[in-house]
């Protein structure tokens, strides 16, 4: 499951959410203004889940990876050996350990999500600054175009340093000099 939902890329999830959604009811529209907080939530939930599906299941393939070699390693036989119960050896040694590529890779799909959030912003047909980019670049207005990739610049700059003091936080091994 996590191979698929990994391989279909954000538009193609968003464009199958649409069918689905228009298959099963035919009312349902993602344009104009929104009355309530509880229309916004119902129109904003699609687009949620056609971008998370990438998200969750690269987090998963990562997580099952790194919790697989951390459970091989020595260290756990160790603590196993010792007594230990195998529910506290995953979750207070194992997890710790193998948390920190968990991390990496959430920091960068902050990135990955910036870009699909332009997708699916422009399938569901909402507004947002991923339009507003697409419709910028259309015209021409180049400075909002700039403006916009400074924002998105200074977002994963921001993210990246929250990061590395995960990485501080988690491990105390890991030192910046």
């Amino acid at each position: 499951i996590t191979l698929v939902l990994f391989s279909a890329p954000v538009f193609l999830t968003s464009m199958l959410i649409i069918i689905i959604i228009a298959k099963f009811s035919p009312t349902t529209s993602f344009t104009g203004t929104y009355s309530n907080f509880n229309e916004y939530i119902q129109r904003i939930s699609f687009p949620v889940i056609a971008l998370s599906f990438h998200m969750i299941a690269l987090t998963l393939k990562i997580t099952r990876s790194s919790m697989i070699d951390q459970l091989h390693a020595n260290y756990i036989l160790t603590t196993r050996a010792k007594g230990l119960k195998f529910n506290k050896v995953v979750i207070k040694h194992a997890l710790k350990n193998a948390i920190i590529p968990v991390i990496t890779v959430a920091g960068i799909q902050v990135g990955a999500l910036i870009i699909g959030t332009v997708l699916v912003e422009n399938v569901f047909s909402l507004p947002g600054l991923g339009s507003l980019l697409v419709q910028c670049i259309q015209v021409g207005d180049y400075a909002v175009v700039q403006a916009i990739t400074l924002i998105v610049v200074v977002v994963l700059l921001i993210v990246n340093l929250f990061v590395d003091i995960a990485y501080a936080i988690i491990d105390p091994k890991i030192r910046y000099q």
